[in-house]
């Protein structure tokens, strides 16, 4: 019952931020929300969903993908790389368990290992250095992120060698940078980083009311929300009449 009753909540949300969009009035869709597409660790490569990897984002870009959501971890010498989880069952997904010694398999690695450890035999692991790379080569790719860090100063020491990773190519870099955040405080941190000018909010780990995240995402000009759908595995787009906002949903 109190699963349904937060799913409920959830919806209800979805339902208000569309009324509130549509109030807002028509204008013309920029930046990432021009896209209806975020795909998921740099996209799909095989029946992979979850490598993160090089190559997964240069097929996906081929295939017409613009924006790519990126999970970042620390690594144990606390670099920042594209990673999901360090845990055996992610090791195992990703074909690593041969190339790593029993007890790192479920620990952090090292950057050095981390690089040097192939996906699926073949797929090459980012870090934080190469997806500045591809943005600054690729110049309409938007990225996503994903800080799977818990503790406030890692997820900060995170996001800050990320926006200094693309500042020591290109500060442009960062109007392509798109930054998830998991509850209100976050927002805080996140802008004295830097000034992000795309934020999307992931309501996942939130407990406040419809009521306030509506008034949260309209004072602080939140460009997506993202929550929990049952029965879908994943349904983002445009709401009609939204402006060219997106209310996003992902299970």
């Amino acid at each position: 019952m109190k699963r349904l009753a937060a799913v409920g909540a959830l919806f209800s949300v979805v339902v208000i931020l569309m009324q509130v969009y549509i109030q807002d009035g028509p204008e013309e869709r920029q930046g990432f929300t021009a896209y209806r597409l975020i795909a998921h660790a740099a996209g799909s490569i095989g029946d992979q969903p979850y490598t993160n990897a090089y190559e997964a984002m240069v097929a996906n870009y081929k295939q017409g993908t613009r924006v790519f959501e990126i999970d970042f971890m620390l690594t144990a010498d606390r670099k920042v790389v594209a990673r999901h989880e360090w845990t055996a069952s992610m090791s195992e997904q990703l074909g690593q368990l041969d190339r790593l010694p029993k007890e790192k398999q479920g620990a952090r690695l090292t950057h050095k290992e981390f690089m040097e450890t192939p996906i699926l035999e073949r797929y090459q692991p980012m870090d934080v250095d190469a997806v500045m790379d591809m943005m600054a080569s690729v110049p309409d790719i938007y990225i996503v992120t994903d800080t799977k860090e818990q503790k406030d100063e890692d997820i900060r020491l995170l996001l800050t060698e990320l926006t200094e990773a693309a500042l020591a190519r290109d500060p442009a870099l960062l109007d392509r940078v798109v930054i998830q955040i998991y509850n209100e405080p976050m927002l805080d941190m996140v802008r004295e980083i830097y000034p992000f000018s795309s934020i999307i909010y992931t309501l996942y780990a939130t407990t406040d009311s419809p009521e306030r995240i509506i008034a949260f995402v309209k004072a602080n000009h939140i460009d997506a929300v993202t929550m929990p759908a049952p029965g879908k595995s994943q349904l983002c787009g445009e709401a009609e009449g939204s402006g060219g906002r997106h209310v996003c949903a992902h299970h």
